[in-house]
């Protein structure tokens, strides 16, 4: 199975669209270099040690996101992403605040589909409720 991200690359190629990021890839460098490299070597170990866990959780992400079920989403990537929990506030929270101006700014200039995460939309601190307490309409795009 391909990921979202590279199906939804080749429709924008297919269609001649435009695709630009939220962030640079040394942006996302920078935020991965603010966790201690002990803390993401035991993470990565735990991972190893554990792939199932991880592997479950992801499909269950996956469940979650399909069936629009934001609160199992919100659910299984606090509690069952191994690490995500302890570092919310720096992987979803700060990056969907930094997001929020260029994201108005796209959409103001143009209609707009803007791709993400799945873990980045659900939560108090997630881009749907940030979107929506700007007044902005946010619905979910289903096949």
């Amino acid at each position: 199975m391909a990921s979202y991200e590279a199906f939804l690359s080749q429709q924008m190629a297919q269609q001649i669209k435009p695709v630009t990021g939220l962030e640079s890839a040394r942006d996302q460098l920078r935020v991965l270099d603010a966790i201690p490299y002990q803390e993401q070597a035991r993470l990565l170990l735990e991972a190893v040690q554990d792939y199932q866990k991880l592997k479950d959780g992801y499909w269950n992400m996956v469940v979650s996101y399909k069936n629009q079920d934001l609160q199992s989403l919100y659910y299984v990537v606090r509690e069952v992403s191994m690490g995500m929990k302890d570092y919310e506030k720096l992987l979803l929270t700060d990056r969907n605040r930094r997001w929020m101006p260029a994201i108005e700014t796209m959409a103001r200039q143009q209609a707009s589909f803007f791709a993400v995460g799945a873990a980045h939309l659900p939560g108090e601190n997630g881009l749907i409720n940030l979107l929506r307490r700007r007044g902005y309409k946010v619905e979910p795009v289903v096949e």
